[in-house]
């Protein structure tokens, strides 16, 4: 299996592992694992069409880059799912880390602030995005 294809497998893994966080109420973990998800597939297209990944969270201003390289065609049938994975990226370390409280010098765990409706819609987001680069990683766009 080349790195591209193992990419795509992990983002597949961690869908998964989103989901079982959600069912275990852990919504701040699902919401991180549906980050993930979206940020592999999005590496795994990367990589398939011979772009560097790169080691960050924040896979769009790669892939609008590459987009823009491979052109219009490729850049509608993506569009959409780069916004996605672009909204999701907030969970990179927003879903892990305890972030500032309303006062100054208060601090909540990301559980404070996601809850399971959020982390649901965030898993449904991840889902169109893994879909949308596996589907152009096959097809080539």
């Amino acid at each position: 299996m080349d790195l591209a294809a193992a990419f795509l497998r992990t983002a597949e893994d961690d869908l998964r592992a989103a989901q079982a966080c959600l069912a275990a109420r852990s919504a701040s973990a699902a919401a991180f694992f549906a980050q993930q998800a979206g940020e592999k597939a999005a590496k795994g297209w990367l990589l398939a069409h011979g772009y560097r990944a790169g080691r960050t969270h924040y896979a769009t201003p790669m892939l609008v880059r590459a987009l823009r390289q491979e052109g219009q065609a490729a850049t509608a049938g993506l569009r959409d799912a780069v916004d996605a994975l672009h909204a999701l990226e907030e969970y990179a370390a927003g879903a892990r880390y305890p972030s500032h409280g309303a006062r100054p010098g208060t601090y909540e765990p990301p559980s404070a602030h996601i809850d399971a409706a959020e982390a649901a819609a965030a898993l449904r987001q991840a889902r169109f995005v893994v879909a949308a680069f596996e589907r152009a990683a096959r097809r080539g766009a």
